[in-house]
């Protein structure tokens, strides 16, 4: 799992040291580089499932799309070079990136590796992945597998269809939606009868299925709803129903309300996923009432639990609230929750820190409420009751 996320001259972050457990929530200010500060991961993602290797740095692909080289370096940098690393418990790996030669492809060229070897203490400096991968061969493939393995479902959802695609990778990620679920209805189809894990079953549903541990939790979280895939005959297409009821009518996404469909694509990441895989989500909260969203709050607590690394930028104090109430029923231990409130980025010395992290007990309550902290509830409250 991993614990540590480091960035040097970034985007926003001159020098980022970020702690990241079993579920971390990143909240706070708009523009002020939550979406930044786990892109690092997607472009370290991204770099391997397109090459096999790092030996450049993919800009842009089908991960996220940054651009050029200029546009990621540090707008202070007095240097032309970025670095960008992880750590775990077994090792320690950064990638520095050379931005003084120009690529047509908007790539950037891999200086150099430091690999650490936590049990060992031997550092490496070494010039590409293959090289790395020959002398550190099981640390060093287990942590380069850990990040090609990345999920990543952003806040858009593909447009509604009939039909969905499959996926047409090569080597394809366990679990990977795509990052607008595009891919899900595949994936429900295609695995619809694997197994999945007791740690991750709902407690009223004893069949250990996908597609009956998927219709539970749906219902957990909209009460009554169900879904359905299948494969259609001749093509490589899948067409996705839904319905409110269980005696209700199968219909297409387009209608039934968004909620349902923004949701199924993170079900099936979630509980297919493999112990130790990261799953990064934008706005699971997106489209959905108070209450689900509370309960998606709950039901990734439980995911985080059984062995899923999640990362989830999120604004909604529902979300926070979830994992607060998965923390005092004891789903989720407090120790593997971490909160992250990035503030506005200081411009002087007087100015608070960018980011502040507040801690969970083991009753939900939260150790320090920073000015901006899904506090506007209350302001707005004060004000209209004349406080």
């Amino acid at each position: 799992m991993l614990q540590i996320l480091k960035v040097s001259n970034f985007k926003c972050f001159e020098n980022l040291e970020l702690p990241i457990t079993a579920l971390t929530l990143l909240s706070g200010f708009n523009a002020t580089g939550k979406t930044s500060s786990i892109q690092p991961l997607l472009l370290l993602a991204q770099s391997i499932k397109s090459t096999g290797s790092i030996n450049k740095l993919s800009l842009n692909g089908n991960l996220i799309k940054l651009g050029t080289p200029g546009e990621v370096l540090y707008e202070n940098s007095k240097s032309k070079s970025i670095i960008l690393g992880v750590k775990t418990a077994e090792a320690e790996i950064s990638f520095e990136l050379n931005l003084e030669k120009r690529n047509p492809n908007r790539s950037c060229d891999i200086d150099s590796i430091n690999f650490l070897d936590v049990e060992t203490n031997s550092l490496l400096k070494l010039n590409n992945v293959n090289e790395l991968l020959s002398v550190e061969e099981k640390s060093a493939s287990s942590l380069i597998r850990k990040l090609k393995n990345i999920i990543y479902l952003g806040i858009s959802r593909f447009d509604y269809e009939e039909l969905y695609p499959s996926p047409n990778e090569l080597d394809l990620v366990n679990a990977d939606v795509g990052t607008k679920g595009q891919y899900a209805p595949w994936h429900f189809s295609e695995f619809g009868d694997q197994d999945i894990p007791i740690s991750r079953h709902h407690k009223d549903e004893s069949a250990p299925t996908l597609r009956k541990q998927l219709i539970a939790w749906f219902d957990y979280i909209f009460p009554g709803s169900e879904a359905n895939s299948y494969h259609v005959d001749g093509t490589p297409l899948v067409k996705l129903e839904l319905r409110n009821s269980s005696t209700g009518e199968w219909r297409r996404p387009s209608n039934i309300g968004y909620g349902l469909s923004y949701i199924f694509p993170i079900l099936v990441a979630c509980l297919l996923a493999e112990k130790d895989q990261i799953i990064i989500l934008d706005s699971p909260e997106a489209h959905i009432h108070p209450e689900g969203q509370s309960k998606m709050a709950q039901f990734l607590s439980m995911i985080a639990a059984s062995g899923v690394q999640l990362i989830i930028e999120t604004h909604s104090d529902h979300i926070l609230n979830g994992v607060r109430l998965a923390a005092m029923k004891e789903t989720i231990k407090p120790k593997d929750i971490t909160i992250h409130f990035f503030n506005k980025i200081p411009r002087s010395e007087q100015d608070v820190a960018q980011i502040t992290s507040p801690s969970i007990d083991h009753q939900g309550n939260i150790s320090d409420w920073p000015d901006g902290f899904f506090d506007q509830t209350e302001k707005d409250l004060s004000l209209l009751s004349g406080w």
